[in-house]
């Protein structure tokens, strides 16, 4: 009993003469929150000799357990600066209130170098992951396919991976776009893509799978999981360029996903160089569903006028161009599927070109100034129907609709005295069908029925108001049309060591062609009429097969076509009709010497009927300065073909290299007779038997340095081109061209805010005639980049390039541009860009072709300097 009255005692004085402490903690919106009061030691600070919590409402009480002379405390909460206060000689019997307010505490957190996977392989499967090739700078996925090892991007926007051509980039497993992915690559968004794969002996039919031999390569785009089926991207850039001339970029991509339907829809505009599209009316690239419809176009006679660049053509692109494209698929049902395709093009090109044609063997000069307006416009309507009727069959019917027309407006200055206006309309409609049954006989095995149906026409008029013209005539026509129709039967088998096909089919051509000279729409000269009509049939038999046995693998390919060609000139009525019994033996070796190393050794034997449009026996005007003729013959065009190459890829210590060997013989290849005139040059195109041979060599490697944070790339090629011609009557002279070309790369991605990229371009074209020099031009081009990363959220990137095109003459040519990315922190949806181009506001540019009899100087006008402030989001 004593002792509990002793405790009582003690326990209340502790309480008269205990220093107590009460309050509220909330935050800078007076709302409570959770903190920690903790009594520090006077002398000690890092020593705590009290600690409690608040409530649940923020509040505190404590009665502290010491008495303290100075009372030093700390109020802490996890998100929130700390407060420290402190009481000098505290009474011992009174309570003390407070109320504190905490700050929110920002934390600037180390950056965190966090080292992803590059790439994963699984079978023929390559994911790449894009976070590790991209430098900040690319804003499409053509720009981000440039960056990855292996892959390389055409002029034409077609990709080539480890030397072979991409046939297919797909979204998400679907081939939306066909061979025109281009339209794909220049508008998706980097910001969209999750993954890029690349897979390598690719079937384009499912059926197919595992059964065919095939090397083709398809791209697959990974996009990133949205909440939403909906997603997409846009960008509004508007500025200036020094001619106080607006100057804009907009556009909007916009894909939709769900289980039935799949769609990509971009509309843009753009005076600003770019192109958005899968066509180039400035250069005249072939795209590469014109080069995988080669054998079925008709062709142009009256080439459109093309500027030639050895630089970036967005510097000399003055357009005004408006690109739509809309691909959907619709599935159905699982067995029934419609794949479609809408597409419009219209574009404005302006250029001011000086060409200055030195004919050295002759002693002429060809001195013209020309303003050029070339009007593009193009539609497309594709349909592909697909129905699985049961698991082994497979039914595609396919149709495209093409039209175009390019109106090209000329106005020239000829020799610097005689003023002259051309205009070229040229119309071009184009119809294709195709069906394909495709039935799985067993799992090793299937066949497979093909039919080809298409029309193409492409009339021309080239009218002029020429002072004179050394013809007569104010219009020359032309029109090429060609009608085409083939089947054939496809049988394709394989095992464990052997794939083979045997192929049986039928082709069929109707070419007629015709052209006139007028003068007020009156036929005049004989001599620029050509009417006929070339018609080819073709029956073939064809086998080729895959043999594998241990590191070797064979493959053997035999055809044999009977050629019928009739050819009826129905100006003179001469009829000529010529049969062919042809064998076409090719092969291919291959030998791998481990996984990451093949040596392919490949030998072709080719005959092939006439070009079509060198059949024309009378002339036809090119334009004011060039006409065109050929001598009429039926003969096949042999050639020979070997090719011995080695590949090394090595994706884990990031090197590979390649190196190849090329050997070309021609037989009755067409050769030139040129006349030059003071006014004009006649070209006339003739079959020789003499043997034409040619040699190249291409080598090329990279390697990412870890030690060094860099990249290098370098390729390089030699070839030694003969050809030969005749000039003004002389005899035949026997020519050389010998081409050496180097390109060099450096990239790095130091740990710093600053990076680098340097590209440099070396050129040598040297002609020999007749075992003595005739022409040499050296030129050669520099392109420095340098990136400045001094956070996430802003991105410097300044270029100097520097080009000079001909070692002799002292023009040479340099460019600034800039560009600062801002991309908010808080804000994850929107991009700023401020661009600026040609800072040095040059007013053109200038390039030297030489060939064997002349040299051409060629100058353009410039994009000039210009200013852009541009948006990006996504939506």
């Amino acid at each position: 009993m004593r002792n509990k009255f002793l405790v009582l005692v003690f326990l209340f004085s502790n309480v008269i003469f205990a220093q107590t402490i009460k309050g509220k903690v909330q935050n800078e919106l007076k709302e409570p929150i959770s903190a920690n009061i903790l009594i520090k030691n006077s002398e000690n600070k890092t020593l705590i000799s009290e600690f409690f919590k608040t409530e649940e409402k923020g509040e505190f009480m404590a009665i502290l357990e010491k008495n303290y002379s100075k009372l030093v405390f700390e109020i802490t909460s996890m998100g929130y600066q700390k407060i420290t206060d402190s009481i000098i000689n505290p009474a011992k019997n009174k309570t003390y209130s407070f109320n504190y307010f905490l700050k929110e505490k920002i934390t600037e957190l180390e950056e965190i170098i966090v080292k992803e996977e590059k790439f994963e392989i699984d079978g023929d499967t390559i994911s790449f992951n894009p976070r590790s090739y991209k430098d900040g700078t690319e804003k499409k996925v053509e720009d981000l396919i440039k960056n990855i090892p292996g892959m390389e991007v055409q002029a034409n926007g077609s990709i080539k991976f480890r030397g072979k051509s991409v046939t297919s980039v797909q979204l998400e497993g679907d081939d939306m776009f066909g061979y025109n992915y281009a339209i794909g690559t220049r508008n998706i968004s980097v910001d969209m893509v999750e993954q890029i794969q690349a897979i390598d002996n690719y079937s384009e039919n499912p059926l197919l799978k595992g059964i065919e031999n095939t090397e083709n390569v398809a791209i697959n785009l990974k996009l990133k999981k949205a909440r939403f089926d909906i997603s997409g991207n846009g960008n509004l850039g508007s500025g200036f360029d020094s001619n106080i001339q607006p100057r804009n970029n907009i556009s909007a991509n916009i894909l939709g996903i769900s289980k039935k339907f799949k769609s990509f829809c971009t509309v843009s505009y753009n005076n600003i160089g770019l192109n958005n599209s899968n066509e180039d009316y400035f250069s005249m690239n072939v795209n590469f569903d014109n080069i995988q419809n080669e054998d079925i176009i008709a062709k142009k006679i009256i080439p459109e006028n093309a500027l030639l660049s050895d630089f970036d053509t967005q510097r000399a692109n003055l357009n005004n161009q408006i690109a739509m494209n809309y691909n959907t698929i619709y599935r159905f049902s699982q067995k029934f599927s419609l794949k479609t395709n809408i597409s419009y093009i219209k574009d404005k090109i302006y250029f001011l070109e000086k060409n200055n044609i030195s004919f050295t063997t002759e002693n002429i000069n060809y001195d013209d100034s020309s303003e050029i307006n070339k009007k593009p416009e193009k539609k497309q309507l594709e349909f592909k129907l697909t129905h699985n009727s049961s698991k082994n069959s497979l039914l595609e019917i396919e149709t495209s609709l093409q039209y175009e027309k390019i109106n090209s407006d000329v106005f020239s200055i000829q020799n610097q005295s005689n003023s002259f206006s051309t205009n070229l309309n040229t119309n071009n409609s184009f119809w294709k069908n195709k069906l394909q049954y495709t039935y799985k006989i067993s799992n090793n095995k299937a066949l497979q029925f093909i039919s080809n149906y298409s029309i193409n026409s492409i009339p021309q008029e080239l009218s002029n108001n020429l002072t004179y013209f050394s013809f007569g005539g104010n219009l020359q026509k032309s029109e090429f049309a060609k009608k085409y129709f083939s089947n054939k039967a496809v049988l394709l088998g394989s095992s464990r060591k052997l794939k083979y096909v045997f192929t049986i089919g039928s082709e069929l051509q109707n070419n007629p062609f015709n052209s006139s000279l007028l003068e007020n729409n009156i036929l005049i000269n004989n001599n620029f009429n050509n009417n006929f009509n070339y018609r080819k049939n073709v029956f073939y038999l064809g086998f080729s097969s895959t043999i594998a046995l241990d590191n070797f693998k064979f493959q053997p390919t035999l055809r044999m076509s009977k050629i019928n060609q009739a050819f009826e000139n129905k100006l003179n009525t001469i009829k000529e009709n010529k049969n062919s019994l042809v064998l076409l033996p090719n092969l291919s070796i291959f030998y791998t010497l481990n996984q990451k190393s093949t040596l392919k050794l490949t030998a072709i034997y080719e005959e092939k009927t006439p070009i079509e449009e060198n059949l024309f026996t009378n002339l036809v005007a090119q334009n004011n300065r060039f006409v065109k003729q050929n001598e009429f013959n039926l003969n096949l065009q042999q050639n020979q073909n070997f090719i011995l190459s080695y590949r090394y890829n090595n994706l884990f210590t990031s090197f590979a290299t390649n190196l190849s060997l090329i050997y070309d013989n021609k037989k009755n290849t067409y050769l030139s007779l040129i006349e030059i005139q003071n006014d004009y040059t006649i070209y006339t195109l003739f079959q020789s038997p003499a043997n034409i041979e040619n040699y190249s060599l291409n080598f090329g490697i990279e390697k990412f340095v870890n030690v060094l944070n860099t990249t290098f790339k370098h390729s390089s090629s030699y070839g030694i081109n003969s050809f030969k011609n005749v000039i003004n009557q002389s005899d035949i002279r026997n020519n050389q061209s010998r081409n050496y070309n180097a390109y060099f790369f450096i990239s790095t991605i130091f740990n710093l805010p600053v990076n680098f990229q340097n590209k440099f371009n070396y050129n040598n074209v040297n002609f020999i005639t007749n075992n003595q020099t005739s022409n040499t031009n050296i030129s050669f081009s520099n392109n420095l980049k340098m990136l400045i990363k001094p956070n996430k959220s802003w991105l410097f990137t300044f270029s100097y390039e520097y080009f000079l095109p001909n070692t002799k003459n002292n023009d040479d040519f340099t460019f600034l541009d800039f560009e600062i990315k801002y991309k908010p922190k808080k804000i994850k949806f929107i991009e700023f860009w401020v661009t600026g181009k040609n800072l040095l506001n040059n007013k053109f540019y200038s390039q030297t072709e030489n060939t064997d009899f002349q040299t051409t100087t060629y100058q353009s006008s410039i994009m000039p300097r210009c200013y852009l402030l541009t948006l990006d989001f996504k939506l």
